[in-house]
């Protein structure tokens, strides 16, 4: 199917628990980096593994809700114990790829304007700070 745009949806668990979202932004694999330049040698430079300088930043959004249990989750700086799975979804509802962050901690949760001139729906948005991330292909 070269060439053919194909649709993804996809399934969020925080630890155990199943919450939609409508919008995963910051799935992304990173290194940091050092150059260093060697005395006597002025034509090059050699690129080194370095210490994270940043925290990774997982950003999750959906309409608000009333789910308790996940509100329970959602306070900044609760930790999660367990692993924040992103399953992918082919156009068939079949998981196609799973993003697993780990070492994950809730660093900020904000909600869109309240305008009631708009009649929008309340948009939450959630920063998870997370250490690693894994991507594995299933198919």
């Amino acid at each position: 199917m070269a060439g053919k745009a194909r649709g993804y949806n996809f399934i969020v668990y925080l630890g155990p628990i199943e919450v939609p979202f409508a919008k995963v932004t910051g799935v992304e694999a990173v290194i940091d980096t050092e150059t260093v330049s060697e005395g006597g040698v002025n034509d090059r430079v050699y690129t080194l593994d370095g210490n994270p300088r940043t925290e990774k930043t997982l950003i999750l959004e959906r309409g608000a809700s009333l789910d308790l249990m996940a509100d329970y989750l959602l306070q900044p700086g609760y930790r999660f114990t367990t692993d924040i799975i992103v399953f992918v979804l082919d156009q068939d509802r079949m998981p196609r790829y799973t993003y697993t962050f780990s070492g994950c901690y809730v660093k900020k949760v904000s909600w869109s304007d309240l305008d009631a001139s708009r009649s929008e729906f309340i948009m939450e948005r959630l920063e998870i700070s997370y250490e690693t991330m894994l991507k594995v292909a299933l198919y």
